[in-house]
């Protein structure tokens, strides 16, 4: 083991051992926070004030679920529409999915529950199965 600290101690400050500094820092995760006033977003959950504001609940146009294949796994996604066209995506591995889920059916009338949009969304595995979950009628 002594070996070891002297080889790690002699790279320090050296161009391979920058080089392997990223995989040491500490990997931050999207969060997605859902409020009163509408849906944000942070890179890190762990400094909640730098929450940037997404789109309010009534800006939500429509919400397609849908799945992205990553060779491997699917990824569970919702790409939300704003009023004015813009589209956000947000997806199963951010901070605040669950929450989301929850939310949704209770601020947007009309939405599709967690459990209905899965069952639209997850079978057939590794198609993207794109299914509106909600849709904002033109009158409102």
């Amino acid at each position: 083991m002594g070996d070891f600290k002297s080889l790690r101690g002699s790279l320090d400050g050296a161009k391979v051992a920058k080089a392997f500094e990223a995989f040491r820092a500490r990997r931050r995760r999207p969060a997605i926070r859902c409020g009163d006033d509408g849906i944000g977003v942070t890179l890190d959950p762990d400094q909640p004030d730098l929450i940037e504001p997404l789109l309010a609940w009534s800006e939500v146009r429509s919400i397609t679920a849908l799945k992205r294949d990553l060779s491997r796994v699917d990824l569970i996604c919702l790409q939300l529409e704003r009023s004015n066209g813009q589209i956000y995506e947000v997806h199963e591995e951010m901070v605040g999915w669950p929450e989301l889920l929850e939310a949704l059916p209770r601020r947007l009338p009309g939405c599709l529950t967690e459990g209905e949009m899965l069952g639209k969304v997850m079978t057939p595995p590794f198609a993207a199965n794109e299914t509106v979950i909600f849709r904002r009628s033109p009158s409102s």
